[in-house]
């Protein structure tokens, strides 16, 4: 039996069993047999009712969608073949890869009818927003100081090239005082470890994708990481918790005001804000665990002292990756001789870069003229279309370099503040670019050297080709049922042929 795809009177997919033709008269290789045994079922067009003249363009288009999904089903069994023999760690995950991508191809393929809908054109307008007022200045730069780095002293609320801290505690306070205005010993607490709260807020809402909230599936992980569940208590075990998540979100709405219709785009985009914490209301969560492990659990009775403890317990837990201070890297990295020397030199082409990409979105920055924001979707697929995602650049690493990279914004409830905490400028972004460098696994001199290759990029697309035509090379023979051993001299050499032709 096999199975006949075609098209019920509605126009949804269908399933059936049909016979399947002998094919004991074919004389040809497996490949060709597989195909010939494919083509024996009922086809699309075959699956027509009795009474209907197919018109010649809804043949066509039916013949198209046969064929594309052969092809495509053949070459995932073949790959789903090569992965369950095939226990190489290289070669498994560019083969996984090959097959996630070969099996959403078959879901994806689709019968296209031989008519298209005329598409109306789409036209974004920019508004230009006013210069805000240039801060203070800072003494006079040394003479290796060029001017790359001086948009950012007047664009950020801090007036300076680190988030100062008393921008920091203004943002704090604004935040404070939609959660909890008269517990000041409290917000005292709060905002002496605001420092680390912060950036532990951003690192497990970019666990699920987001930039601004927190989802239940982190902040479950966030109550495992730190232990904040304690099953021996009466009013804090990990369903309380849970609890506590779900009846903040029904009772709140602290930190969610809607951000500007012109707003960049956001990580985490069309994610119900409803159904997630804020930052203001993750502050407020933490108060809470704190009143159910120490106060209604009688252990302590004033909450500024239950919260002291529960962020000491807290503190215990964290990892140093969960809690980044951003400026550290700055001065360590950023804000050096030779790196803005190197920026420096390359500024025209960063720029060209930048604003190719920013002026995508059709956004105007804040700060007013013809500046714009780069938004992560327009960062991410920068990335992404460098080929720079793999082992040893995680995708969330791509979110939380642009995280990093924001200068903390004062009040991000205002239309001013929503665009500045959801996009980056041209310092930001090359900001990014420098944290990019420090997690990316690049060759170093002598291995590029050593390859006969002019550059890092030609490098590493060298290594890419080599993989694919490994895989090429696994997946030809696979298809043809034989299977060669990949030590074997000729395949090897014909590999590298490939590989030096891709890479040329």
């Amino acid at each position: 039996m096999a199975l006949e795809i075609g098209v019920d009177p509605m126009g949804s997919a269908a399933v059936a069993p049909a016979a399947v033709a002998p094919a004991a008269s074919l004389k040809h290789a497996p490949r060709e047999r597989a195909r010939a045994e494919w083509r024996a079922t009922s086809q699309l067009r075959d699956t027509a009712p009795d009474w209907w003249d197919v018109p010649q363009p809804v043949c066509e288009a039916a013949d198209t969608f046969d064929t594309t999904l052969e092809q495509h089903v053949h070459r995932t069994k073949a790959l789903l073949r090569m992965r369950q023999r095939d226990t190489r760690s290289r070669s498994v995950a560019r083969i996984d890869e090959a097959l996630r991508t070969a099996t959403a191809l078959v879901f994806a393929t689709r019968y296209i009818a031989p008519w298209t809908a005329e598409e109306e054109a789409v036209v974004v307008t920019r508004t230009p927003r006013a210069a805000p007022p240039v801060g203070m200045a800072l003494g006079e730069p040394s003479n290796w100081w060029p001017s790359l780095w001086e948009p950012r002293q007047r664009w950020c609320d801090a007036r300076d090239f680190f988030d100062a801290t008393p921008v920091k505690q203004k943002r704090f306070e604004l935040d404070w005082d939609d959660a909890l205005h008269d517990l000041k010993l409290v917000a005292n607490e709060l905002c002496s470890e605001a420092e680390w709260l912060y950036p532990l807020f951003y690192s497990y809402a970019s666990l699920d994708g987001a930039m601004h909230s927190i989802g239940f599936n982190s902040w479950a992980k966030l109550v495992e990481d730190l232990e904040l569940a304690d099953q021996k208590s009466a009013f804090a075990k990990r369903r309380d918790l849970d609890t506590l998540f779900i009846a903040l979100n029904a009772t709140s709405t602290l930190g969610k005001a809607k951000g500007p219709s012109n707003a960049p785009s956001r990580a985490g985009v069309g994610k119900d804000e409803r159904k997630r914490l804020s930052r203001v209301e993750f502050l407020g969560a933490l108060v809470h665990v704190a009143i159910l492990r120490y106060i209604k659990s009688r252990v302590l009775t004033d909450v500024s002292e239950a919260l002291h403890c529960l962020l000491e317990h807290v503190h215990k837990r964290v990892r140093p990756e969960t809690c980044v201070d951003p400026d550290r890297f700055r001065a360590e990295h950023c804000y050096t001789k030779d790196v803005t020397a190197e920026l420096a030199r390359r500024e025209p082409l960063l720029h060209m870069i930048f604003d190719r990409l920013s002026n995508l979105g059709g956004i105007s920055g804040p700060h007013g003229g013809d500046a714009s924001l780069m938004s992560f979707g327009e960062w991410e697929a920068l990335i992404k279309g460098l080929d720079f995602v793999g082992v040893d650049l995680s995708e969330r690493d791509v979110l939380l370099t642009f995280l990093w990279s924001r200068m903390a914004v004062i009040n991000g409830r205002t239309e001013r503040g929503a665009l500045k905490e959801s996009g980056l400028p041209f310092e930001g972004f090359i900001e990014a670019l420098c944290r990019i460098a420090v997690l990316k696994a690049l060759p170093t001199d002598d291995e590029i050297a050593k390859s006969s290759c002019a550059s890092v990029g030609q490098y590493l697309t060298m290594l890419r080709a080599e993989d694919e035509a490994r895989i090429a090379t696994d997946l030809e023979y696979e298809m043809q049922g034989e299977q060669p051993e990949l030590t074997d001299k000729a395949v090897t050499d014909w590999i590298r042929n490939k590989s030096i032709k891709a890479a040329q």
